[in-house]
């Protein structure tokens, strides 16, 4: 097996799969993005109450990190590698084994991926059998990588494996050498030790690719244009960046594109299932499974289409723009809950066209339901959110213009829903990341004035800050100080005791919290005991896992975020790049899950008692 194929089997090195995270990991608003590529997973693990008999311990890795002045570094354990500069720098294999096993890297620049691999491939002036791939490179979504194997022309029983990297202008190349090995446990050992190199490799200002940039865009046709049969209606191509993508024809399918011989795979399966061509702004789609099949032609859609297609107002009077719709008639309050960020396809903001975006928005908000649906009938939209790709820019006014955008959306559906459906009941808030972000926003819009603050039993802004600039300039906004305040946030982001910073709490920015185990504001710990459960969830609302006193917490006097104690990051992984390990932001709600769906139901009974109280009084 060459080593490119052992590292697509392994998930190294840009597979376009992943591996198996805790099933806890998985149970959250980041499921949604899990599951595009199929990576939803049934295990049974009981995170973070797994005991097990002690490993024996084996040597350390002395681990080295190669700085090159091209640009990009490199980590090998020195145990097994030594590092070689010649007309190339080579990373060579010097444990036992037969033959040379070695990666050699170079740069190339001015040259593209395919110009430096026929290069580097050709014998003779001839190109040998080979076979192609591409994907990932090095874990990286944002870095797209072709790959080449072939039996070596020049050294006896070995393969070449080629990745060829578009990089700032030129191609970074990496030649993997392996000799066949007799011994299987040593073809193991160096596969793992130069696999382990070129997953580790760094890539410093990596500037945005531009081989195949012709590709990606929206590209529409009508079911009379392309598809025989078939109503008038529209079907389209959406081919992203980052080599993902969505194709809408009967369903919803999501895709992995690739560069060459127009590949196009189903995302879940890995399997081939259509082939494309792009010809200035027509893509052509074929079914690959019928050698009959003729191609469907779409056409890109303009800018100014697409403009103003995000322009125009979504009618929250039509049902089918709500998940939930006074969903649970009987409670006497309203809960208006706005979902959290589960699209990583679309660049800019989500297109509520994509039923399979819709699906799982649809599945974020059935986590979270439990919480509330015993004590209010439910509402929540669905909205044109930022897409995660939104929380990554630098440029801090692009961002603010995505929000507003999705804001929008959230502002016209509750106008609809107090204008026609609230008939001045009390109202309870919910939100978790970007939800909670609209949520805030929400009371700054709507709940300036006393008549609508009193309708307020609280609002749930789990998951984004509460900061004291925004209490200072909204008075509406008042953080929570006990278990049974109304017209209140209740607002923490949790994070492991090492954590200095996240995309929710940056270093220097000062949260309102509140402790959800014992509604303290203080940083008094509470300890596990004092949690009644944790509940994990499937997004399809199944229970997977609940466990009585997981974890305590305390609030950081500092930074005023929520730390959590007797769980390991390890078990319960950042899963989403934008936060560093330790950030246990996807798990806030399911930590701590009874506690707070007891809180909600305290909160409306006293608030109902109080309403009933001041009435007859009155």
């Amino acid at each position: 097996m060459g080593l490119i194929a052992a590292l697509m089997a392994t998930g190294c090195a840009g597979n376009a799969g992943s591996n198996p995270q805790p099933e806890a990991a998985q149970n959250a608003e980041t499921v949604q993005a899990q599951q595009e590529t199929g990576a939803e997973q049934e295990t049974a693990a009981d995170a973070g109450q797994q005991s097990a008999e002690p490993a024996q311990e084996a040597a350390a890795p002395q681990i080295v990190k190669y700085e090159s002045s091209q640009g990009w570094n490199a980590s090998y354990n020195s145990a097994d590698i030594e590092v070689i500069e010649d007309d190339a720098v080579y990373f060579s294999y010097k444990g036992e084994a037969e033959g040379t096993n070695q990666i050699g890297v170079l740069y190339y620049p001015d040259q593209m991926p395919d110009e430096v691999l026929g290069a580097a491939m050709s014998v003779n002036n001839e190109m040998p059998d080979h076979t192609r791939s591409e994907g990932y490179f090095a874990g990286r979504t944002d870095v797209w990588a072709l790959r080449t194997s072939m039996e070596s022309a020049y050294l006896p029983n070995a393969i070449d494996d080629f990745i060829a990297v578009e990089r700032n202008g030129g191609t970074l190349l990496l030649q993997i050498t392996t000799t066949k090995q007799a011994d299987e446990a040593a073809g193991i050992k160096v596969s793992d030790a130069l696999a382990a190199v070129v997953d580790s490799f760094e890539l410093i200002d990596q500037q945005p690719q531009t081989y195949s940039q012709y590709v990606p865009g929206k590209y529409v046709t009508s079911a009379e244009d392309g598809i025989e049969g078939e109503e008038s209606t529209e079907y389209y191509v959406q081919f992203n960046e980052d080599h993902t993508g969505l194709i809408h024809l009967q369903d919803d399918i999501s895709v992995i594109w690739y560069s060459r011989e127009g590949k196009v795979l189903n995302a879940e399966t890995g399997e081939q299932i259509y082939e494309y061509d792009v010809e200035g702004d027509s893509l052509y789609l074929t079914d690959y499974s019928d050698e009959n099949a003729e191609a469907i032609e779409f056409t890109r859609e303009s800018a100014e289409n697409t403009a103003e297609a995000e322009i125009s107002a979504v009618d929250y009077a039509d049902t089918a723009n709500w998940a939930y719709f006074g969903v649970g008639d009987d409670k006497d309050a309203d809960l208006f809950l706005v979902g959290p960020t589960v699209d990583t396809l679309d660049e800019e903001n989500m297109s509520l066209d994509y039923e399979v975006m819709r699906k799982y928005f649809a599945g974020a908000l059935e986590m979270e339901r439990g919480m509330y649906e015993e004590s209010a009938r439910m509402y929540a939209p669905y909205y044109r959110q930022m897409a995660l790709n939104g929380y990554k820019l630098e440029d801090k006014d692009e961002q603010d213009r995505r929000l507003a955008f999705a804001y929008q959306d959230i502002s016209n559906a509750f106008k609809y829903y107090l204008e026609n459906e609230n008939n001045g009941r009390p109202i309870v808030l919910a939100g978790f990341f970007q939800g909670s972000d609209m949520v805030y926003r929400l009371l700054e819009e709507y709940f300036g004035d006393e008549e609508m603050q009193d309708r307020l039993v609280a609002a749930y802004a789990i998951g984004w800050a509460c900061t004291e600039d925004m209490v200072k300039e909204y008075p509406q906004i008042k953080p929570a100080q006990s278990a049974d305040d109304l017209g209140v946030v209740i607002s923490f982001d949790c994070e492991a005791p090492e954590v200095t910073e996240t995309v929710v709490n940056p270093a220097g920015q000062k949260a309102y919290s509140i402790n959800p185990l014992n509604w303290k504001t203080d940083s008094t710990p509470a300890d596990k005991s004092e949690n009644i459960g944790s509940r994990f969830m499937k997004s399809n609302g199944k229970i997977i896992g609940e466990y009585t006193g997981l974890c305590g917490c305390y609030i950081d006097e500092e930074r005023g975020v929520l730390k959590v104690t007797d769980v390991d990051p390890a078990d319960y992984p950042a899963v989403l790049d934008i936060f560093p390990e330790g950030a246990y932001h996807i798990y806030d709600y399911q930590f701590f899950f009874m506690n707070l769906q007891e809180n909600v139901q305290n909160r409306v009974e006293l608030y109902m008692e109080q309403a009933a109280a001041a009435d007859q009084a009155a």
